[in-house]
C-alpha cells in the first residue's frame, strides 16, 4: 500500500514538472536508461532511450506547444498492495496547448508508466486522436 502512495505521488510530480517546463526536475524522476515509446508513424513516433534522447524528444514536443497544460484525470495502479517503490501506472490525462501558429490543441492520452526503485523506467504513450497530432505537426 505504501508503494502505491509513493508511485502515485511520483506520477503526479512528473506532470507537475512537465507543466512547469522543468526538464531537469522531470529527468530526475526518470531512470538513466529509461525508454519512452510513442506509437504510430508520425515524425515524433519512435523509441527514445536514455536521458539525452528523452530530453531532445521532450524539447521537440515542447517547441510545438509553447504554451501547454497537462491535466491528470485518473491514475490506475497495477498493484494496489505494493509495498516498495516499484509499480506500474496507467495515467489518463488531457493536454491543452497553444501551437506555434496560435491555434488551440487539445487531446486526451493514456500513458503507461513502469516504475522501479521510485523512477520511471519505461513509458508507452497512447493519444486518443492521432489526427489532432498529425495536424499539429503539419503532417
Amino acid at each position: 500500500m505504501l508503494g502505491t502512495i509513493i508511485a502515485r505521488y511520483m506520477t503526479r510530480k512528473i506532470f507537475d514538472h512537465l507543466n512547469n517546463g522543468d526538464m531537469d526536475a522531470f529527468l530526475k524522476t526518470v531512470a538513466d536508461d529509461a525508454v519512452i515509446e510513442f506509437p504510430g508513424n508520425l515524425s515524433i513516433s519512435g523509441e527514445y532511450k536514455g536521458h539525452q534522447a528523452i530530453r531532445e524528444w521532450m524539447e521537440n514536443i515542447f517547441s510545438l506547444y509553447p504554451e501547454r497544460r497537462f491535466t491528470v484525470k485518473n491514475i490506475y495502479m497495477k498493484d494496489i498492495f505494493a509495498f516498495g517503490p516499484s509499480n506500474s501506472a496507467a495515467v489518463e490525462f488531457d493536454l491543452e496547448a497553444t501551437l506555434q501558429n496560435g491555434s488551440p490543441y487539445k487531446n486526451t492520452y493514456v500513458i503507461l508508466i513502469h516504475i522501479k526503485g521510485g523512477k520511471a523506467v519505461r513509458t508507452q504513450e497512447f493519444p486518443y486522436d492521432f489526427d489532432a497530432i498529425r495536424r499539429a505537426l503539419g503532417e
